[in-house]
């Protein structure tokens, strides 16, 4: 055997090219076995609840209200957050007061902002209805908050935001329980007080990112007739898209609309 080797020297070193072969594809066929895993292809959509909502409430037994709600401790608390989860850009949006917290963020921050989202937000230098404007005022803003925080009077709120939608028994339920947290309810006057919208507002005219501003047609908490103008007047650029058959909560109402209006925006 050995002089058989010795006379087909050009065949043995075939059969060794095989067998090291072979051995890596063994090695290669165990390494996607058990070691190797395909990249996921999706986009992570981390949740935030802004200080005074939600069921997120401060650590410390005594915190100070007044400078914990402000723009400026809500930015800071953001960028932790997108910090601690290494967030180096996002698209940012909020619905209401949240959008113009976002708007604040996207402002201050536009490094850190890839694109914004308002879906009837505020941000703007435009008064509260006449019932929020209540709450600013010392002792009656106390006041009237703790006597409205009940499931009859959310079941109300929920149907004045939403008018395209059934409001129903869960609907109340999963708003009230984080309403009645004490930091939550102390928001409530809390943020009236505190949140102003002027800063916002001329920083607008500043602003690069690009923007989309969603709106409810039959909104009668943020009245478009007033915001959208003011949108088209402060940032001509921002995509702004009013739906029909919407309240306040144009997300609840006409889901399938926000959900293509915004794919759409995110894809561009």
């Amino acid at each position: 055997m050995k002089g058989f080797w010795s006379r087909h020297p050009g065949l043995r070193r075939c059969i060794y090219g095989v067998c090291a072969f072979l051995a890596v594809l063994l090695i290669a066929l165990v390494y996607v076995a058990y070691g190797y895993m395909p990249s996921e292809d999706r986009t992570d959509t981390p949740a935030y609840d802004t200080p005074g909502d939600g069921y997120t409430t401060p650590l410390a037994s005594n915190p100070d209200y007044t400078a914990l709600y402000t723009l400026n401790a809500i930015d800071q608390s953001l960028l932790a957050f997108m910090d601690h989860f290494h967030l180096k850009r996002a698209v940012i949006g909020g619905h209401s007061e949240g959008g113009g917290i976002a708007l604040s963020f996207a402002e201050e921050h536009p490094d850190r902002v890839s694109k914004y989202l308002s879906l009837d937000g505020t941000g703007l230098n435009i008064p509260d209805t006449f019932f929020w404007q209540l709450t600013a005022f010392p002792m009656i803003g106390e006041v009237y908050t703790k006597v409205t925080i009940s499931r009859g009077a959310m079941r109300q709120i929920l149907s004045t935001v939403m008018v395209h939608t059934k409001v129903t028994d869960d609907m109340v339920e999963e708003c009230y329980i984080p309403y009645t947290f004490h930091p939550n309810v102390v928001s409530w006057w809390i943020m009236e007080r505190n949140l102003h919208w002027e800063g916002t507002e001329h920083l607008l005219l500043q602003m690069k990112t690009p923007a989309l501003v969603m709106w409810g047609k039959q909104d009668s908490v943020l009245d478009p007739h007033l915001y959208l103008p003011r949108w088209h007047q402060l940032d001509p650029h921002a995509h702004i898209v009013e739906i029909d058959q919407a309240g306040h909560a144009v997300q609840d109402d006409q889901p399938e609309q926000v959900n293509q209006v915004l794919l759409h925006f995110l894809a561009q």
